[in-house]
C-alpha cells in the first residue's frame, strides 16, 4: 500500500507502524478523536489523580494566595529536582461542604525550589487513573494531602499564576449552589522539575471545609 494514500475506516496497528492519513466514507478527512481526549494517556499509564476528600480546620496557610516559603499546605504537587518528566495539569476540582468563601476566589499558584519532604497521602487520599489496584505514583511526581495541614519543607514561596475561575464572589456553600467547582485546566499549567503547584485562596474564608482533586499528566522531557 502506498502509505501517503488516505485509508477509509478505522486503523489498528502497533506502535511504529507506518500508517495512511484516515479517511471518511463522503471524501473527507477523520481529523477528529478516535477516543475520548485522555483515553490514550490514560491506557498507557501516563495519567494521575490526587485526591484529598475533606480537610478540616479550615482553610490552611499554605493554601492561601502568596503563601510564605514552607507554609502549612493541605494539598500540594510537585515535580522533584533531577526528575525526567513535565508533569502537566489537566483538570483540577474543588468540592465545598460548608463554610463562607473568600472574595476572590481560588487561584493557582506555582512555586520554586520543590519541597524536599517526602511523598505521603492522607488515608482519604489516592494516585492511578490506568488500574484501581495502582494506589502510589511511581516516584516521577511529588505529592501531598494532609486533612489539618503540615510544613512544605523545602518548598519554597508561592505566586498566584492565574484565578481557577471557579468562584469569583463571597457566600455561603448554599448560596452558591449551581456553581461549576471543575477547573478544565487541558495542560495549560506544567511543572518542569524543581517546582510546585498548590491551589490558593485569596483569604481563609470562615470556617471553609471541602476537598481538592487535580488530574494531571507525565510527559517526558525531550533533553
Amino acid at each position: 500500500m502506498d502509505f501517503y494514500q488516505t485509508r477509509v475506516g478505522p486503523m489498528f496497528a502497533p506502535d511504529g507502524t507506518p500508517a495512511p492519513t484516515r479517511g471518511l466514507r463522503n471524501g473527507g478527512y477523520g481529523i477528529g478523536d478516535v477516543q475520548g481526549r485522555y483515553y490514550e494517556q490514560a491506557s498507557r499509564g501516563n495519567l494521575y489523580t490526587l485526591t484529598m476528600s475533606a480537610w478540616t480546620g479550615n482553610i490552611a496557610a499554605g493554601n492561601i494566595l502568596g503563601a510564605a516559603a514552607a507554609a502549612s499546605t493541605q494539598f500540594a504537587l510537585w515535580n522533584p529536582i533531577g526528575s525526567k518528566y513535565d508533569i502537566s495539569i489537566l483538570k483540577f476540582t474543588v468540592n465545598i461542604t460548608s463554610g463562607t468563601l473568600p472574595i476572590s476566589g481560588l487561584w493557582h499558584s506555582l512555586g520554586t525550589p520543590a519541597p524536599t519532604i517526602a511523598p505521603s497521602l492522607a488515608a482519604t487520599s489516592y494516585i492511578g487513573n490506568h488500574k484501581a489496584d495502582v494506589a502510589i505514583y511511581d516516584g516521577n511526581a511529588g505529592y501531598l494531602t494532609h486533612v489539618s495541614g503540615t510544613v512544605l519543607t523545602g518548598g519554597g514561596a508561592t505566586r498566584g499564576i492565574r484565578e481557577a475561575g471557579l468562584i469569583f464572589s463571597a457566600g455561603t456553600f448554599l448560596n452558591l449552589a449551581g456553581v461549576s467547582f471543575m477547573d478544565v485546566c487541558d495542560g495549560d499549567i506544567v511543572l518542569p522539575p524543581n517546582s510546585f503547584w498548590v491551589p490558593t485562596w485569596a483569604a481563609a474564608g470562615t470556617s471553609v471545609l471541602g476537598g481538592y482533586s487535580v488530574t494531571f499528566e507525565v510527559v517526558q522531557r525531550s533533553a
